[in-house]
C-alpha cells in the first residue's frame, strides 16, 4: 500500500482538503466547501469531522492507499 497525507487549509471562507504522497505530489482533486467561518461554527466543525474524512476515505478504497492519521478497521 502507498502511503498518503491529508492536507488540509482552513480559510475564513473556504476549507479544502487534498491528499499527497510522501513527497508532497498531489494525488486527488483539491475538494474545496464553504467554511461558514461567520455564519456558524457547527456547520465548519462538521466540515471539518464528517465530510472530509468520508472524501478521504472513499478514495484511499479505489486507490489502495495507506492513510497513517485515520483508522480504517
Amino acid at each position: 500500500m502507498e502511503e498518503v497525507y491529508i492536507l488540509l487549509d482552513v480559510g475564513g471562507t473556504e476549507i479544502k482538503c487534498g491528499i499527497s504522497d510522501q513527497r508532497g505530489n498531489l494525488k486527488n482533486n483539491i475538494c474545496s466547501y464553504p467554511s461558514y467561518a461567520k455564519e456558524n461554527k457547527k456547520m465548519m466543525n462538521l466540515l471539518l469531522m464528517i465530510i472530509f474524512p468520508q472524501e478521504v476515505l472513499k478514495e484511499s478504497v479505489k486507490r489502495s492507499w495507506d492513510i497513517p492519521s485515520l483508522a480504517t478497521n
